[in-house]
């Protein structure tokens, strides 16, 4: 598709955008106001080639760019609708930021960086910086409420996405050091439900390590179908037993967000408690992470932070800000989705626990 509208907009648009578009988008729009956006994107990419995609979910995609002239980079933000026929919903130019060019060392322009990407709607969130033990810097920047102009406060929590594969790891170490599992075994021990060349070939091992051969569930239709029913984390065993394996295990790597769902499985069904429990019990009250959960987002919480996406239709001046709840299942997964704050972080990187 980005090949098509990196090319002048002729007369054969219309099909373009029946094809390609999402019907909801088509009907916002008149075809006129398609085309006049397209083939502004299409002009400001004339001398621009693709250098990298970058995957945010199953339906957002972050497009990077070089110029063919040299140094320029652009990047595009598109969305599709992950429901079938699963059209374009949206494409714009978003800002590429190289965080590579904050310096660090000086904690005022660190601080002026930060403030400026909050107000330019490209930066929301809190940081903090902890040197020899002691903490030098922690400010809160953007919306925890955009509707209610709910600011971030160091107490906010957040979704800690992927760092919440940690706490899967650290789950099956614990097993292992308590002798319950091995790293050898083969999930097909503890997952019976799973086809013979997944169950019987790949080990706990290999999940640990992305060495699998198996991918991202978010992909998955049946994923799409069902992940706002998907409440106890052995919901994904039908997921995951259809998809294809991209290598054999063990003979590459490959960053795998099902394989950790499953070790989820294997520490539910090990440990005797649900999985949320054994984190809660094992490894949150243990560190001290008062504040961190897994929680259900769209029950009324405090010092929770929404998800938005500025994402828009027809370009950026059109201020388009939604919620994206319904990018994520009904409850925070292996694979990403615990809760807490930065604080909490802090208490999980630190040696020992402190007192809070």
């Amino acid at each position: 598709m980005l090949d098509t509208i990196t090319k002048p907009i002729g007369n054969n648009f219309a099909s373009f955008a029946n094809e390609n578009l999402d019907q909801k988008l088509l009907a916002d729009f008149s075809m006129a106001q398609h085309k006049d956006y397209f083939s502004s994107v299409a002009e400001s990419l004339q001398h621009f080639q693709l250098d990298s995609i970058e995957s945010d979910g199953p339906d957002v995609f972050y497009v990077n760019l070089k110029s063919t002239r040299g140094g320029d980079v652009k990047q595009f933000l598109i969305e599709f609708n992950p429901n079938a026929p699963c059209g374009l919903v949206g494409i714009q130019e978003s800002q590429y930021v190289s965080y590579e060019g904050i310096q660090i060392q000086d904690l005022n322009l660190l601080h002026r960086s930060l403030e400026k990407l909050a107000d330019d709607n490209t930066f929301s969130g809190n940081l903090l910086i902890e040197k020899d033990g002691r903490t030098v810097f922690s400010k809160a920047y953007g919306y925890a409420e955009k509707r209610f102009d709910v600011k971030n406060t160091l107490s906010t929590r957040f979704n800690l996405a992927s760092i919440s594969k940690d706490f899967v790891s650290i789950s099956i170490l614990q097993l292992i050091q308590q002798n319950k599992l091995q790293l050898g075994d083969s999930i097909g021990r503890y997952i019976p439900e799973l086809p013979k060349e997944k169950g019987e070939f790949i080990t706990i091992a290999h999940l640990l390590r992305h060495r699998s051969g198996l991918g991202n569930y978010f992909f998955n239709s049946l994923y799409q179908e069902k992940k706002f029913e998907m409440t106890n984390i052995e919901d994904y065993i039908e997921v995951i037993a259809d998809e294809e394996l991209k290598f054999e295990p063990g003979d590459a790597e490959d960053y795998s967000n099902s394989g950790f769902e499953l070790l989820a499985v294997i520490v539910q069904r090990v440990s005797g408690m649900t999985f949320y429990e054994y984190v809660e019990q094992n490894i949150f009250t243990v560190a001290g992470m008062r504040t961190s959960t897994y929680i259900q987002p769209t029950l009324v919480q405090k010092n929770l932070a929404k998800n938005y996406t500025n994402l828009s239709p027809l370009g950026p001046e059109t201020e388009y800000v939604r919620e994206n709840l319904y990018m994520f299942p009904s409850i925070g997964s292996a694979s990403g989705g615990a809760i807490g704050t930065l604080d909490d972080c802090l208490l999980y990187t630190s040696p020992s626990p402190r007192d809070s």
